[in-house]
This record gives structure tokens, sequence and C-alpha cells, in this order.
């Protein structure tokens, strides 16, 4: 009987491919998904706008940014009552300086403010969860496996892991390399 030539493809792969420094290698295409966590927990954290709509932020100064683009009044409001209650006067020439000036910030984590209507701000953690979607004996398999699905996905990627205790899966792929000695 005649060896498939996908098995003398496997086994020639099985034997050139890049091991990534694992051990009996089964390469996983995953993808990331984000979960939210407790506080001070997570990889990352969010600020999410409740305003009619959700919108997401990375970090404080996108919220500043959309603060200033969809609610200027509500900050202007907030500048007019930390300029008097500093008593910046003295410091700067006119309040249209301040305004302009780097001093004026927004301390989303320490300070509490009366947002404008139903308008809210919350500051979310979120943490990385790896999802596998399938596995292949070859890295190549993964690749075409991804060429041929990452539409249907968000990112993916390979990540190898070792079939370490996985003996019937370890001697199957010691089997396939054989084919072609």
């Amino acid at each position: 009987m005649e060896t498939p030539k996908f098995l003398l493809e496997m086994s020639k792969q099985l034997k050139e491919q890049d091991n990534r420094c694992t051990a009996d290698p089964i390469y996983m295409v995953c993808y990331d998904k984000w979960l939210t966590c407790a506080d001070d927990r997570g990889d990352k954290e969010i600020w999410l706008i409740n305003d009619d709509e959700y919108t997401e932020c990375d970090n404080e100064s996108e919220v500043l940014t959309y603060l200033h683009e969809h609610h200027c009044d509500w900050i202007n409001d907030i500048k007019i009552e930390k300029y008097e209650d500093d008593c910046l006067c003295d410091d700067y020439d006119s309040f249209d300086h301040y305004v302009e000036s780097d001093d004026f910030e927004l301390n989303l984590e320490t300070e509490e403010y009366e947002w404008p209507g139903v308008f809210g701000i919350e500051r979310i953690r979120m943490q990385k969860e790896m999802t596998v979607v399938n596995s292949h004996l070859t890295e190549e398999g993964a690749k075409q496996f991804i060429k041929r699905k990452h539409h249907d996905y968000s990112k993916l990627y390979i990540y190898a892991y070792s079939m370490y205790f996985c003996n019937q899966m370890k001697e199957l792929r010691n089997w396939i390399m054989t084919l072609t000695d």
C-alpha cells in the first residue's frame, strides 16, 4: 500500500518546521477576547461613556477629547468653577489663558462630577482571555486555516502547546515523521 501524499508532506513539515522551543508541539489557532473583571485585576482599563449610546475610550485623554467635542458647555462650566475655586487669577492673565493652558485636567479617578443629563463615565478593568479555535499538527496547517478563516474571527494567531502528557498524539506525530526517513 502506498503512503498518501498528504502524510508524506506532513512528515516533511514536522521535521523541518520551527518547534518554537516546545517539545512535541501542537499548533493552536487562537484569538483574544476581553472580559470585564474586578478593579485593579485586569490587563487594561477602558473608559465607558454612557451618553445615549456607549462610547469606549482607551484612556483619559480620549475621554477629555470626547467631552470637548460633545459637552463643551459642561467642560467650560467645570473650568470656571475650578478657576474660581483655585483662585488662579494671580497665575493667569485671563480665563481664556487658563483654558488654553495645559494646567486644566479632569481627574476622572478621584474626583466626582455631576455629569450633564443622563450622561455618565465609568472606568472598567478588562482582562484578556485566549480562546482556542482549533489545533493542527503542523504550523503550516495552522497558517492555512488562518488564511482561509481570518475574516470570521478577531485577529487570529498561532500558539504552540506541548503535547507533554498526550502519549497517543506524540506516538502518532513520531510515526508520521518516520514516513520520510
